[in-house]
């Protein structure tokens, strides 16, 4: 185990995903032991396609990527959310012609099936279609859909953090994280028990901040720059490991996985 409170090490290069290719949105199961994330590994201009790699144990190297291919389209596929039972994925597309992107949702019967097909998710789209929605983020406990839009923002070209909690009829009624929210881009990721989250933020260089809560029922305190986890280049996380030790994230331009580790106690 790890002090959650301490800094991270640098953030390492994930073995075998430092390549060529745009690879981004790295999410991870609750067992660390598969990785889904976006790429475009045959060219520059291609779209980016949904992945999944796996591997036998924390801190192996995984094994090849696989594409998914049934939910995967012509257009942009991007920011793979699995659901803690492992049996949703949710997922960014810009697939319908003349629409912004929003949210797809996949399911199966079991972590053994696979992903046949997908479809918008209900509930949280924005009403106007040109809209973005982007970057949505289950959950550890199912109750929580986190993602970024710029339904609202001044800025189109920008986005904020928006929170939508399940109902009887799933996800519904978003409402922006403000605390987290700033003139500029935000894209965040929470930790397993919601008192943590890390976000991308465009404030002042596009870097990772975070804040941290005592209670679920508390707001977010001011965030601050969390400076342990540059790496020189543009810095998104992706998913935090649910004992909060291992943060894994990406750089862009170009993009390339990483995983910052918190020292054993």
């Amino acid at each position: 185990m790890c002090d959650p409170t301490a800094a991270f090490d640098m953030p390492a290069l994930l073995p075998g995903f430092s390549t060529s290719a745009d690879e981004v949105a790295p999410r991870l199961s609750q067992d660390e032991l598969t990785l889904y994330f976006s790429s475009n590994p045959a060219a520059a201009t291609q779209a980016h396609d949904l992945y999944v790699a796996q591997r036998s144990r924390v801190g192996d190297p995984f094994g090849m990527a696989m594409a998914l291919m049934p939910l995967n389209s012509a257009a942009e596929e991007y920011d793979p959310s699995l659901s803690a039972d492992g049996k949703t994925l949710v997922f960014t597309s810009n697939r319908k012609v003349g629409e912004g992107f929003h949210i797809y949702v996949a399911t199966r019967t079991s972590t053994l099936a696979a992903f046949t097909s997908a479809d918008p998710l209900d509930g949280v789209a924005s009403a106007n279609t040109a809209d973005n929605d982007i970057f949505p983020f289950l959950s550890a406990d199912g109750q929580e859909l986190w993602f970024a839009s710029n339904r609202l923002h001044t800025d189109t070209a920008n986005y904020d953090v928006y929170r939508a909690v399940r109902g009887t009829l799933g996800f519904a009624n978003p409402s922006p994280v403000t605390e987290l929210n700033s003139d500029m881009t935000e894209l965040a990721v929470p930790s397993a028990d919601l008192k943590t989250v890390y976000f991308h933020t465009t404030r002042g260089g596009a870097t990772i901040w975070s804040s941290h809560r005592t209670t679920t029922s508390d707001g977010f305190p001011g965030p601050h720059e969390a400076t342990d986890l540059a790496i020189g280049l543009p810095e998104i996380p992706g998913w935090l490991s649910p004992d909060n030790c291992r943060l894994y994230l990406n750089s862009s331009s170009p993009g390339d996985l990483y995983v910052a580790t918190r020292h054993p106690q």
